[in-house]
């Protein structure tokens, strides 16, 4: 018998569990920015959580995550880093909390996080079975949408003009202190992601930043600067941003295509395996452990993958030629591998020149590099694991900075950003490639606007 992902408990079980203990930020009624922990417990004493980021002002659910089946001393030691500390408090409140900013937030069609898909099942049914508690919502009885820069949450924006209509909302662009937002030394190095980098304020403080490894200086620039982009930069159409809906927003399968639990399973053992090995030894030597298991586990659709994805991101030949030559025999069966595949041969065009072997290979992933949206790209599929939705939407990403297409890189920079990007170790050269776009387009407006006050002052 297969054992359910930790998603798919939580959303078939998880409610057998009693509910063990609540805990919001200590500041939630004076801000009205609220960290809402939920727990439920389970038989081995360790606890499932669900985590809920609340903006009472506007935006409801901004963020939410869930903590599976681990003991209660973790998830404390996570808390631990946020500037406002937690307190506990009754069911029922955190309860009123969250849904008392969802339905605020629904009332002008802004739609909560996606994975409250999820997290919503942590919490109890909302029904009259909970006592209501009145929960204070936006400003005056005014939804208030409050942002740290001009050109974030732009789809909210439209949404308040369209359903509230002028002069039925508030709009403020505030200093970073103004919001209860994380700052950089409370993200330990090595756990930054480009999920958590959004809550971030101070991004701009250089000597921070040049402690991170290269990797978390890649995600810190991509958010430094899609925060400076103009707002009037970003604008798409009323047709095109129904369009995008229909073609991003899908439902998560618990396996890749074409693969089976026995599969996965073995994927997770062996990446486990070599997560926690210690990596004593050159990196020569590294590579022809991971040649060897790659040829051992040559069947294997995730880990042949996978195993593309480090050698490629990580210069190793051999074992990328390896590990290539499984691949290209699993591709027709497994999306995965080829959508892998696919942005292997994008990013090589990219660093070494399209030649005419690079031209070949882009001949043969076509269709995935003119496909609009995954459900073009896999018709009659329903659910996509989030590895095929992720590194899928990277290759359109990488499409549209190399294009050019500011408007839509960013917004699959959100798209990823807030999904989590797990599913891909492509993600940093994605992030830096954008990042430098970015930069370059930014810092030339600067310069651009420099000379022109210039060229003013001396008329």
């Amino acid at each position: 018998m297969s054992q359910l992902s930790p998603a798919k408990y939580i959303q078939t079980r998880v409610r057998t569990l009693p509910i063990y203990k609540c805990l919001v930020s200590n500041s939630w009624k004076t801000t009205q920015f609220a960290g809402v922990v939920v727990m439920r417990k389970h038989n081995n004493g360790n606890v499932t959580a669900g985590m809920y980021n609340m903006d009472l002002h506007c935006l409801g659910i901004k963020m939410t995550s869930f903590f599976f089946n681990r003991p209660e001393e973790e998830l404390m030691e996570q808390l631990e880093g946020a500037p406002d500390p937690y307190e506990e408090v009754t069911y029922t409140l955190a309860h009123n909390i969250v849904f008392a900013g969802h339905d605020f937030a629904l009332d002008y069609d802004i739609q909560p996080h996606k994975d409250f898909e999820i997290t919503r099942f942590i919490l109890e049914e909302d029904t009259d079975h909970i006592p209501l508690i009145d929960v204070p919502v936006g400003t005056d009885g005014k939804p208030h949408l409050m942002v740290v820069t001009a050109n974030q949450r732009p789809e909210a924006l439209a949404k308040l003009i369209k359903n509230a209509g002028p002069g039925n909302f508030l709009y403020s662009v505030a200093e970073e202190q103004d919001f209860n937002e994380y700052l950089l030394a409370s993200i330990p190095p090595g756990n930054l992601n480009c999920k958590n980098v959004l809550l971030i304020a101070d991004l701009d403080d250089e000597v921070k930043v040049s402690k991170r490894n290269p990797i978390e200086r890649a995600i810190i620039k991509a958010e430094w600067y899609t925060r400076k982009v103009p707002v009037d930069s970003l604008y798409v159409t009323e047709e095109e941003e129904a369009e995008w809906k229909e073609k991003w927003v899908v439902e998560f399968a618990d396996l890749p295509s074409g693969t089976n639990q026995e599969q996965f399973d073995e994927y997770n053992k062996v990446f486990d395996k070599i997560v926690s090995g210690r990596r004593t030894g050159s990196k020569e030597s590294l590579e022809e452990k991971l040649t060897l298991m790659a040829n051992k586990y040559a069947d294997n659709p995730v880990l042949m993958a996978v195993f593309y994805e480090k050698a490629t991101i990580m210069g190793m030949e051999k074992l990328k030629m390896i590990a290539e030559l499984h691949a290209e025999k699993l591709y027709t069966h497994y999306p995965l591998v080829k959508l892998t595949l696919a942005l292997g041969t994008l990013i090589g065009g990219v660093e070494e020149g399209n030649d005419d072997d690079h031209n070949d290979r882009f001949d043969v992933f076509g269709d995935v590099y003119e496909a609009e949206s995954i459900k073009d790209l896999l018709p009659g599929q329903s659910e996509f694991h989030q590895s095929e939705f992720i590194t899928f939407a990277l290759i359109k990403m990488l499409i549209c900075t190399l294009e050019e297409d500011l408007p839509f890189a960013v917004k699959f920079y959100h798209m990823i950003a807030n999904s989590g990007g797990e599913g891909s170790a492509f993600l940093p050269y994605v992030w830096a490639k954008y990042g430098s776009y970015l930069m370059d387009l930014v810092e030339g407006d600067d310069e651009d606007k420099d000379d022109e006050e210039e060229d003013e002052s001396l008329n």
